[in-house]
């Protein structure tokens, strides 16, 4: 480019710098953090619905962990309480046959057992006599002690028979006196005595 060609050419130097003008800055003059808490203040709302909808979901999987927890417990009282029945009943009626079976053995043996082995049928009676307390409740033991009185002084009887202190007469009404009691109290007596403590729906009480 020649001289004349330069001088004629536009002031490029005293042309006033041009402005671009874009529609980046926020609508109605705000600024940008003004739009950004707007924007904040709308979601607010939401958001504290979503938090109280998460804590509603999460209390009620708390309550129904509760009741299912409470229902575990019941049904644990149940089994337990279950056992327990099983467990008195089965005591009761142990002992029960196992007096009853004991005095038949005594009874059946009174004169074909020595002395000293009737004294330890009795000894054993009379421990056994001592459960019912606990197992049963007072009237049964009360009945019980009854009938081991007429059954130690059959056991004393024979021994005074071995010692020649009674006659054999004298042994034979006593084994007769006692065999009817301990009998009536084998066949009437006892069983009714522990039936109740032998119910089913009495054992519900527990």
């Amino acid at each position: 480019m020649d001289l004349n060609t330069l001088a004629h050419a536009p002031d490029v130097l005293n042309t006033p710098p041009m402005v671009f003008v874009t529609n980046a800055m926020p609508p109605s003059g705000k600024g940008w953090w003004d739009t950004i808490c707007e924007g904040a203040r709308a979601i607010v709302p939401f958001a504290v619905v979503y938090v109280a909808w998460q804590q509603w979901k999460l209390s009620t999987r708390q309550h129904d962990l509760q009741k299912n927890q409470l229902k575990l417990s019941e049904e644990q009282k149940q089994i337990a309480r279950g056992k327990l029945k099983l467990e008195v009943f089965e005591k009761r009626y142990e002992l029960y046959k196992s007096f009853k079976d004991k005095i038949n053995e005594f009874r059946s043996n009174i004169f074909k057992e020595s002395y000293d082995n009737l004294k330890n049928v009795s000894n054993s009676l009379l421990a056994m006599s001592h459960e019912f307390i606990f197992i049963y409740d007072a009237e049964v033991f009360l009945e019980v002690n009854t009938i081991m009185e007429s059954i130690l002084m059959l056991v004393s009887s024979r021994r005074k028979y071995e010692d020649s202190e009674i006659e054999h007469d004298d042994l034979m009404n006593e084994a007769s006196l006692c065999g009817s009691i301990i009998i009536n109290f084998l066949v009437n007596i006892f069983p009714n005595l522990v039936k109740p403590f032998l119910n089913l729906e009495e054992l519900d009480r527990l």
